[in-house]
């Protein structure tokens, strides 16, 4: 039954306002089919190799703080310059060709190609890891109204991290 017919069986009011409830449903259904239907692939973001440096270096630094005496609990927090980065193996060939005969032009053509590990399923040989760069150290420790304990916290960080003291900030924690 086409569906001009159908509607023309509906009464008047249901006719006008069925359209309108109909949308109204089909909205409201997208609306909360999340919470109907809940989906299997939404999942948190992996932290990435780099994330997980910072954080491993975060937790050695918080851990190695608190061992200084007069520290009592502490939280660390480190802003990074760059993240890591890995520079791959290459194969550079460089070739000449001299010009016509007697002719000083010289053609030079350069190829690079990046080395595959087969032993990795073709994956590409890493020939440096840079590791990220810290540019700044937050320390809030429970100690840190003492300010030999801040010359002492303040000292490890600048020796582990190879950072200058301007860029180490050590305060009191509530």
């Amino acid at each position: 039954m086409p569906l001009s017919k159908w509607s023309e069986k509906l009464p008047q009011p249901l006719r006008k306002n069925g359209l309108m409830l109909l949308g109204i449903a089909g909205i409201l259904l997208i609306c909360f089919s999340d919470l109907l239907f809940p989906s299997s692939e939404k999942t948190e973001a992996a932290p990435t190799t780099s994330q997980q440096q910072v954080l491993q270096l975060q937790t050695q630094l918080e851990e190695l703080l608190a061992q200084i005496e007069g520290t009592g609990e502490v939280s660390v927090m480190l802003t990074l310059e760059s993240e890591s980065e890995q520079v791959y193996a290459q194969d550079e060939r460089t070739q000449s060709q001299s010009g016509q005969s007697g002719g000083a032009a010289t053609n030079t053509f350069e190829t690079s190609h990046v080395i595959l590990n087969t032993h990795d399923g073709d994956a590409p040989l890493v020939e440096t890891t840079y590791l990220p760069q810290v540019r700044g150290v937050a320390v809030v420790c429970q100690g840190a109204d003492d300010i030999s304990v801040v010359t002492r916290i303040t000292e490890a960080v600048s020796v582990v991290l190879d950072l200058p003291a301007s860029r180490i900030c050590v305060t009191k924690m509530n």
